[in-house]
């Protein structure tokens, strides 16, 4: 009986403790916002007025994420063919500073520089924050609203505060 008793502690112990580690792990692993934005996505694009663009603009194109690099890194290729707009963007988890890191590449170079972000498991939201040298600073998030939909925003402003740019967007999963 008491060897009974034991080995049923014993169980529970390691049961508990899996279940234990399993959330937490599940809870804190800085590659769930890289996974959940893995797929194909149609994406829709609204450039709002300001000073970069001083007409409201609209359109909707594709974005392929896929792991790449020794799958460090998440590689987002999109194309919205209304704007005659490709963009490449690396994405990777900074494990020794604990952030997230992006740079971007179009026909325009446009952001120059990294972007640093920090997930918010409960929200399901990774902050965007960039300062690409004198003055200019961006900020922006991703907020994943379900499985297949994020939501996402981007601003620039200049030195005296400026707003320059005004981006948003919707990505839908399609597969």
């Amino acid at each position: 009986m008491t060897q009974q008793k034991l080995y049923l502690g014993l169980l529970t112990l390691l049961c508990f403790y899996g279940i234990c580690r399993g959330t937490l792990a599940a809870k804190d692993d800085p590659l769930e916002p890289l996974n959940l934005r893995v797929g194909t996505w149609n994406a829709t694009l609204t450039l709002k007025k300001a000073a970069w663009t001083p007409l409201e603009i609209k359109s909707s194109g594709q974005t392929k994420i896929q792991w790449t690099l020794g799958d460090n890194f998440i590689e987002n290729k999109s194309n919205f063919a209304s704007l005659d707009a490709e963009s490449l963007e690396l994405v990777n988890y900074d494990s020794k500073d604990g952030v997230y890191r992006s740079w971007n590449f179009s026909k325009t170079t446009f952001p120059r520089g990294e972007t640093t972000g920090n997930w918010d498991a409960k929200s399901k939201t990774l902050k965007w924050k960039a300062d690409y040298g004198y003055g200019y600073h961006g900020k922006g998030h991703w907020k994943f609203t379900g499985e297949d939909t994020m939501n996402w925003t981007f601003t620039v402003t200049g030195p005296t505060g400026e707003l320059l740019l005004d981006m948003e967007g919707t990505d839908t999963r399609t597969q």
